[in-house]
């Protein structure tokens, strides 16, 4: 569902400049979560740009670039999860 401008924005330029490129480990690792992204729609992003980088990443460093791309209070909730 699109709720505000921004959002719809955000998944217009995602449709319209979908260019199927390679990202690097470094792109991966600054992935950030948009203020009107969803925590669900930042993950399944990540999901996606992960698919597209070649390097080989253990899944708990993968973790931990994804939470970095969270905001500071979010971390912190999810740190005494």
């Amino acid at each position: 569902m699109i709720y505000n401008w921004p959002q719809l924005e955000i998944m217009f330029h995602e449709q319209l400049f979908k260019v199927e490129t390679t990202i690097s480990l470094m792109n991966l690792m600054n992935v950030k979560r948009y203020n009107v992204e969803s925590i669900d729609a930042y993950l399944n992003r990540f999901r996606e740009l992960k698919a597209r980088c070649s390097t080989q990443i253990p899944k708990h460093e993968l973790v931990q670039m994804a939470v970095v791309g969270l905001e500071f209070s979010i971390r912190k909730k999810l740190a005494n999860q």
